[in-house]
């Protein structure tokens, strides 16, 4: 009972806040010059064996990809692959999903079953460090530790050396009178940020709430909050360096990029949403990666990436076939690479682009 609960948990992870997923693509009638965008090197994995992708993480240099999913069996699976051969670097146990790599590669954080997380070498997959009692980890860009909250306490966290799995600090949080917020992940190795939406009495309208957090002095460094926006954990999407954050307007059907760190709207114009879903990938260079849905013809557009700030076409990207609809993506922290994802047949087909 136990296993299928955490299996849920872990499908429900698809659609948290650190995926990078939404439920429309823009309006094709947006400005864009198409003439101008570029195509980009590519190449595919087929990794097989699997009915449903539940996790998946990217290394920074779009060497390595960690995937958890389920197989045809019905098993829960997590492995590492090689992106330029697709051959297996190592499998991690049943029930775990990636969490984040080291700015370096060398590390991976899996969180696992019985509230564990579990640091891992990414060239060897010798286990470096494991942690009981965790609730929401992410282990920082150096790779120095993990944060996480502690299982059952809504505002303690721990600070927990990787190197010799010793907690370095407890974060006491003593200028935030209220107890729940999301942890939805660092700035730097220093910092985290939290988020919390104060709804109002009709439940429709939020006051979102970004506070920066410094890890070794424990105190507030920044408050910041966007007004009258709706707020739902499982539809917001973040780069991946959380320095954006993509929220739904009210009243007129659209989403909007605004700067986590000053609250002002990046877009000058907003994504229109339509009545077909389909997945994004947000970049911490201020791009993004979708198929465009076309409203008169009712077809989907190639995929390609846009800019943020205008929505305008920046590189067209080489598809297999104008039939395949990726449901996931991800990119590379350093945004030189992005990866998109498709069950088909009854097989995960992975195909990476290199951007940069």
């Amino acid at each position: 009972m136990k296993n299928l609960i955490f299996l849920c948990v872990l499908i429900a992870f698809v659609f948290l806040v650190g995926s990078c997923r939404d439920t429309n693509p823009t309006n094709s009638k947006d400005t864009e010059d198409t003439s101008k965008v570029t195509e980009v090197e590519f190449h595919d994995i087929n990794l097989g064996d699997m009915l449903f992708l539940i996790g998946t993480e990217l290394s920074p240099d779009g060497s390595i990809i960690a995937i958890s999913g389920i197989k045809k069996q019905n098993s829960s699976f997590s492995g590492v692959f090689d992106t330029k051969t697709g051959i297996e670097l190592f499998e991690y146990e049943s029930y775990a999903f990636p969490v984040n790599f080291s700015d370096d590669g060398s590390k991976l954080l899996f969180m696992g079953v019985k509230d564990t997380a579990v640091v891992i070498n990414t060239h060897s997959g010798e286990i470096l460090q494991k942690f009981s009692g965790v609730s929401t980890p992410r282990m920082l860009p150096d790779g120095s530790a993990v944060i996480f909250k502690y299982r059952n306490q809504d505002l303690k966290f721990g600070v927990y050396s990787v190197l010799d799995g010793k907690k370095i600090k407890d974060l006491t949080f003593t200028d935030i009178a209220d107890s729940y917020w999301d942890f939805v992940g660092t700035r730097g190795s220093k910092r985290i940020i939290l988020v919390k939406a104060y709804e109002d009495k009709n439940l429709t309208l939020s006051n979102v709430k970004i506070i920066e957090w410094d890890i070794t002095t424990d105190t507030k460094v920044s408050e910041i909050t966007i007004p009258n926006i709706l707020y739902n954990e499982l539809e917001t999407g973040y780069t991946s360096d959380r320095s954006a954050v993509v929220l739904r307007e009210p009243y007129t059907n659209s989403l909007n990029f605004f700067n986590t760190q000053t609250g002002v709207k990046i877009n000058s114009v907003p994504i229109v949403l339509t009545s077909y879903r389909q997945s994004y990938g947000f970049s911490n260079d201020l791009t993004f990666a979708t198929r465009k849905y076309d409203v008169d013809s009712k077809k989907l557009l190639p995929l390609a990436t846009y800019n943020m700030s205008d929505l305008k076409s920046k590189q067209k990207l080489t598809m297999s076939s104008d039939s395949i609809d990726y449901t996931e993506y991800a990119y590379s922290n350093n945004s030189q690479f992005l990866a998109g994802f498709k069950t088909n047949n009854r097989k995960l087909d992975v195909r990476i682009w290199k951007l940069k």
